[in-house]
C-alpha cells in the first residue's frame, strides 16, 4: 500500500501513490460496508469484483466517491458519490455529506449489485437483464458478461481520502 497509512484506525491515502487492491482473495457474493471521507474536491471510488488487476477500469464495478465541490465531475449525474460510475446515477437529491464521514453498504448477490449511501439506496441493478449485455458508458466490456468473482480495490485519485470500519460479510 504505497502512500496509504493507518492513522487513528483509519486507512488514509494522503499523497499520490497507488490504489489499494486486496489481492489475497476474490469475492463473489458479499456485503461490503465502510465509512469514507474525501478531501475538498476529492475524487475516489470503491471497486468491486475486479477480474483483472491490470485492466481494473473495464473488469469491475466502481461505486463513486466524489466531493460536492469537484465541479468538473458533478455536472454528470452518473459520476457523483454513490453512483455506479458512468452508468447509474443516485436518485435526485441524494448527496454525500461534505467534510464528514459517509457510509456505503455495497451488496453483491449473484447478478444483483446494489449500494446504499448514508442509509439511502443509490442504485440497484441486475446484470442478467438485457440492458447489461452490451457495453455502456465509457466501458468496452458489458457488465453482464464480466466475471462475478473478483478483487476489491480502494481508489487513489490524487486527493486525500480516508476509510474506516471496513467490514466484509461473505454471502452464500
Amino acid at each position: 500500500l504505497t502512500n496509504w497509512k493507518a492513522i487513528d484506525g483509519n486507512l488514509t491515502r494522503d499523497s499520490r501513490g497507488g490504489d489499494a487492491i486486496y489481492d489475497a482473495e476474490q469475492f463473489e457474493n458479499f456485503i461490503l460496508s465502510l465509512d469514507w471521507k474525501v478531501a475538498d474536491k476529492g475524487n475516489s471510488g470503491v471497486f468491486i469484483r475486479l477480474s483483472s488487476i491490470q485492466d481494473w477500469v473495464n473488469t469491475g464495478a466502481e461505486i463513486q466517491i466524489l466531493d460536492l465541490n469537484e465541479t468538473g465531475e458533478m455536472g454528470r449525474p452518473t459520476h457523483i458519490a454513490g453512483s455506479l460510475y458512468d452508468l447509474v446515477a443516485p436518485p435526485d437529491g441524494v448527496r454525500m455529506k461534505p467534510g464528514e464521514w459517509n457510509h456505503f453498504e455495497i451488496t453483491c448477490a449473484g447478478p444483483k449489485i446494489s449500494t446504499t449511501m448514508n442509509g439511502v439506496q443509490t442504485f440497484a441493478i441486475d446484470v442478467s437483464e438485457e440492458k447489461w449485455q452490451k457495453p455502456q458508458g465509457k466501458f468496452n466490456k458489458p457488465y453482464g458478461t464480466l466475471p462475478r468473482k473478483g478483487y476489491l480495490m480502494l481508489q487513489d485519485h490524487g486527493k486525500m481520502v480516508e476509510f474506516k470500519n471496513i467490514k466484509l460479510k461473505p454471502l452464500p
